[in-house]
């Protein structure tokens, strides 16, 4: 029997800061992978946000909630 690692549902690019606010920028295979990504991050404080790109739109989460953009 071996050992099987899971693949990451989403990959980091990059941390960007835009004037006052700070994207924590990742790539995804699918909007399921982004969103279940998305579902195990916490956005704490304002003007924070994290984007994830996928073949099939954009989503992220700020500390509202979650979107697609």
């Amino acid at each position: 029997m071996g050992l099987f690692s899971k693949k990451p549902k989403a990959v980091f690019v990059e941390d960007a800061i835009r004037g006052n606010r700070t994207y924590h920028v990742y790539n995804a295979a699918s909007k399921s992978d982004a969103l279940e990504f998305l579902d195990t991050q916490t956005v704490t404080e304002p003007l924070h946000y994290i984007a994830v790109y996928t073949p099939e739109g954009k989503y992220g989460k700020d500390i509202n909630g979650g979107y697609e953009f």
